[in-house]
């Protein structure tokens, strides 16, 4: 029984050992003496992002992060595109892992029809890598990895800068051609912690509970509007639809900044023709 623990512990180590590559590189390209680089948004990953709706939050540290540990490198951030001399793509590898019985298995991406019977016992995760692309260059030249499974539960400012960390560990490969990463790291703490957590988790719910009270006012606000513009149509002879407090709910739609920018701008229109 020893011995076969042994080896199943070899082969597991083995098997890590495998998967552990830190970077590739195409062979007929070079990073060396460019400087300039641009950021697009990250891709992929949805998965993970809808149990929060936090994919753009996601992107802006990941973005972020990158710019800050480019820079530190002496690489230079451009807003124009055209103007960089690489361009850098985060990508999300989306998996699964079965509920029950089966939670350390990795499995393909489902398909969309069996997502829809099986998604309540699905659990995604994901793993990051980075692209690098020359200007004008379709495909990638180089790509950095990160170990890390990232789930929507462990999904914190901390893990994700970290996981920036690990994709450019070895950026410019010119300076790293042959980059080894000790396994053990891989079992290395991500930097998250039980109190980032359980704060994320109190943040996302005071988030909810905001929104839910900033839509119950507006409801309030929509009954007592709709309430003064009946009183008005009354005194002045028109005829209105008097709507129940349920039609009223069902109808609110919360002021978006672009519907409040056409208010303002009608305000104004009204206000100049009053003059």
């Amino acid at each position: 029984m020893k011995n076969f623990l042994v080896y199943v512990g070899l082969g597991v180590l083995f098997t890590l050992v495998g998967c552990n590559t830190p970077q590739i590189k195409r062979d007929d390209i070079s990073f060396e003496g460019l400087k300039t680089f641009y950021v697009e948004q990250p891709q992929n990953g949805k998965e993970i992002f809808k149990t929060f709706n936090n994919e753009a939050q996601v992107s802006e540290i990941l973005i972020s992060e990158i710019k800050k540990n480019l820079t530190e490198k002496g690489y230079i951030a451009v807003d124009d595109k055209q103007k960089a001399q690489i361009i850098f793509v985060p990508v999300w590898s989306v998996s699964i892992k079965e509920a029950n019985n089966f939670d350390d298995i990795p499995l393909p991406v489902p398909t969309i029809s069996s997502m829809r019977t099986n998604e309540h016992d699905t659990k995604f995760y994901a793993t990051l890598e980075l692209q690098a692309f020359l200007q004008g260059d379709s495909k990638w030249g180089w790509r950095g990895f990160s170990p890390i499974e990232t789930s929507a539960n462990n999904m914190t400012a901390a893990m994700l800068k970290n996981q920036i960390t690990w994709t450019l560990e070895f950026f410019p490969p010119e300076k790293y051609p042959n980059p080894s990463t000790p396994i053990l790291r891989i079992f290395e703490s991500s930097k998250v912690t039980e109190a980032e957590i359980a704060q994320q988790k109190i943040e996302q719910a005071q988030a909810e509970k905001q929104k839910q009270l900033e839509r119950k006012r507006g409801i309030e606000q929509a009954k007592i509007n709709a309430r003064k513009k009946l009183l008005e149509a009354k005194k002045s002879g028109k005829k209105v639809e008097e709507l129940s407090d349920e039609q009223i709910e069902k109808q609110y739609k919360p002021q978006t900044i672009e519907s409040l920018e056409k208010s303002f701008e009608k305000a104004l229109q009204k206000r100049q023709q009053n003059k």
